[in-house]
Formats: structure tokens, C-alpha cells, sequence
């Protein structure tokens, strides 16, 4: 690029490079084993990691967006993107969706697709998720959207439990140890920021 002021070239960077394609898991069954290893889902606004609770870093990790649309020279039919590859198509753009409203799920038919793509990119390959699951959830999320997400994973993916809990509260019990010792959990999220004193053993949202 020519400065218009000393006659000076400049070098315009490189943009960010196309995400790459994750790579399925084929350990599911062996995961199922033994009572099964729960199946942790931190489902984030902005970004959705999903992994084994038995493991140190998830397995996936992606934008929690969804893309429902049509490019006709591909294919008459409707086709889907999930995570980060609702960018690789200048067609997708305008159909990109979130299934979240100020970090509260209000979208079931994304977060389906969502859990699709991660139960299938882990291995999954039965009619049903065998695995008990942990999924992080909202502060003070309604009543209304955990109904329809227990729903959800109970009456499609036949799911054995599913564990609700906040994302912060758990990094607490995870450095102290316990949630004896008194504190203040500051959980600074994509769209909102959450203040919550512990004491008395337990947190309070009140």
C-alpha cells in the first residue's frame, strides 16, 4: 500500500487464517465403559468447549454459532454449518445464528444443531448419548430454558443425567477445594459480568 503523505509502501498483513477442519473422536464406546466418563459441555455464548471430564483439555472448542442456508451451485438442498466454518462461505454469513439472548439459551433448534455436532465430532454414532453430561449454564438461568433443555437432551438424546452448574463457581471449588472457604466469585462473561459471594458453604445469587 502507497502512503499518500512520504511516498512510503507499507505491507498490509495476511487476515486470519480459514479455520481448520476439526477431526471426529472414535474412542466414544471406549469412554462408555466402566459407568461411563461424563461428558463435560462448557456451552458458552461465544464459544462452546465440549470434552471428557477424565481429561485435561476438551476435545473441541468452537464459535457456538450455526448456519442454516443454501448455495445452489453445491447443492439444491439446505446445508449446515457449525462452529467456525459458518465463515468459510460468503453464502452462510447472513444466516449465521446464535442460540443464546444476554448468555441465556432461547434457541433450541440451534443448540440442537450445536449438540449434534458435538456428539457426533466425539464419536458418537448410536441413537442415543449413553454418557451421563455436565453443561455449563447462565447465572440465575430461568426456569423456562432449563425446562427446554432438559427436554431436549432427555426426549432426543436419551441422555442418562444431566449436571447443571456455573462455569465460575466450579473454577472456585476446583482451586480451594471445597466451598467452606468464604469468598467472591467474579465471572466475566461475553455479554455479561456476574459478582457472587460464597459463605455460609454455598453461593448466593440472591
Amino acid at each position: 500500500m502507497l502512503g499518500a503523505d512520504n511516498g512510503m509502501v507499507y505491507e498490509i498483513p495476511d487476515g486470519p487464517a480459514d479455520p481448520e477442519a476439526a477431526i471426529p473422536s472414535f474412542d466414544f464406546a471406549t469412554m462408555g465403559q466402566n459407568g461411563g466418563v461424563p461428558l463435560v459441555i462448557d456451552n458458552g455464548p461465544r464459544t462452546c468447549r465440549a470434552g471428557w471430564a477424565s481429561e485435561k483439555d476438551p476435545r473441541l472448542e468452537f464459535s457456538n454459532l450455526v448456519s442454516r442456508y443454501r448455495n445452489r451451485k453445491l447443492s439444491a438442498n439446505m446445508m449446515l454449518l457449525v462452529g467456525d466454518s459458518v465463515y468459510t462461505d460468503p453464502l452462510a454469513k447472513p444466516s449465521i445464528r446464535s442460540g443464546f439472548d444476554n448468555d441465556v439459551v432461547t434457541n433450541f433448534d440451534v443448540m440442537e444443531s450445536v449438540l449434534d455436532y458435538v456428539f457426533t465430532m466425539l464419536g458418537c454414532v448410536e441413537e442415543q448419548v449413553n454418557q451421563p453430561i455436565v453443561m455449563t449454564e447462565a447465572v440465575c438461568t430461568p426456569y423456562a430454558s432449563r425446562k427446554h433443555m432438559s427436554e431436549l437432551m432427555f426426549e432426543c438424546y436419551n441422555v442418562p443425567s444431566v449436571t447443571y452448574g456455573i462455569d465460575s463457581a466450579w473454577s472456585y471449588y476446583k482451586n480451594t477445594g471445597s466451598f467452606s472457604t468464604d469468598g467472591l466469585v467474579v465471572g466475566s462473561g461475553n455479554s455479561t459480568s456476574h459478582i457472587m459471594p460464597i459463605y455460609d458453604a454455598r453461593m448466593h445469587t440472591e
